[in-house]
């Protein structure tokens, strides 16, 4: 096992046979294989699987989810039930996220465990579930760029830079904020990631920031203004019962101020209250999670401790996380 080499010196050629549930869908293709960097259980490891023309094709032609994309790198996750229960439940909301498919990992005719294909948000993603084109792409990761435009990094540094130390109280300066910054996609990143209880939220961790450098008028998303993705929510439902709005603001105001300077906005902090009311009392709650462990199956061997702690968190997190939302606001002098 090559866990402890990175880049293409940590890549290997294999053979991966595909069989869905059903056989309906079979294929057998070369690819790169790596051991990820995510990897913290030395028994069961991550993959990320590599499309390249020297192993055949640049492009993976199975169509594993079923959405029509052309990936050129896959995930294999293991120990992901928790993950693969809520992207799926956000996905029923008409919530964009990736998509994951159980699966049961053999690896040299050895049954090495059961593990979830899941997509990463990359530039095949973003043009195939957006419509961009990958060609005009900036795409910035924790803060970093991974794809296209450096002036597009220093751009967005800079627009930040000037909201959190001029603040966006004055309306004119939320209103050039709002041309330059999808508001609504980085309200959803803020109220999943705090609703949702992820110890790892951070604007600059689990989130990815992409724009497209060229205005389309006939594409919503090809507008020119920075999109904010989930990426990872593998920290989510950590305990239903911590503040994790009061806590998450202090540490958010470590490291990112926008949140703060976001709030003294009166149309930003209207429409985040609004909407986080929404998905905790209508739409991430328990009905909707009791509704998705009655029709899921899925590679858990725990699988009733599991779904134990997914229900009880959504049905005690709106009570819990309604209140803290309450009392920031009101502790902030920002309620009516």
């Amino acid at each position: 096992e090559n866990r402890t080499l990175s880049g293409r010196t940590a890549e290997r050629e294999c053979q991966v046979d595909y069989f869905s549930p059903d056989r309906s869908n079979e294929s057998s293709f070369y690819s790169g294989l790596r051991v990820s960097k995510r990897s913290n259980n030395l028994q069961c490891l991550d993959f990320n699987l590599y499309a390249r023309n020297i192993y055949g094709s640049d492009t993976f032609s199975t169509d594993f989810f079923g959405n029509g994309i052309e990936h050129d790198r896959l995930l294999l996750l293991h120990g992901a039930d928790k993950q693969y229960l809520l992207y799926t439940l956000l996905a029923q909301q008409n919530i964009q996220t990736v998509s994951f498919l159980p699966c049961s990992v053999f690896l040299n005719g050895t049954f090495y465990g059961n593990y979830y294909l899941a997509e990463p948000v990359d530039e095949n993603y973003l043009k195939s579930s957006y419509g961009v084109s990958g060609k005009n792409l900036t795409i910035l990761t924790e803060n970093q760029l991974t794809y296209g435009s450096s002036y597009g990094l220093l751009e967005y540094r800079a627009l930040i830079a000037d909201a959190t130390a001029n603040g966006l109280t004055d309306p004119a300066a939320y209103e050039n904020f709002c041309e330059k910054i999808d508001i609504d996609s980085l309200i959803n990143y803020y109220v999943l990631h705090i609703l949702l209880n992820d110890n790892d939220f951070s604007p600059y961790v689990s989130c990815l920031v992409w724009r497209s450098e060229t205005v389309d008028p006939g594409n919503t998303f090809s507008d020119g203004k920075w999109h904010y993705e989930i990426t990872g929510l593998s920290r989510a439902l950590f305990t239903q019962n911590s503040n994790t709005l009061t806590n998450t603001f202090s540490h958010v105001q470590d490291t990112d101020p926008l949140f703060e300077v976001l709030l003294q906005n009166p149309d930003f902090r209207d429409r985040f209250s609004e909407y986080f009311t929404d998905l905790a009392e209508n739409r991430l709650n328990e009905a909707a999670a009791e509704a998705l462990l009655a029709g899921t199956t899925y590679p858990e061997e725990d699988t009733d401790n599991l779904e134990g702690e997914f229900s009880q968190f959504f049905r005690d997190r709106s009570v819990f996380i309604l209140s803290y939302l309450e009392d920031l606001l009101t502790e902030e002098g920002l309620s009516d």
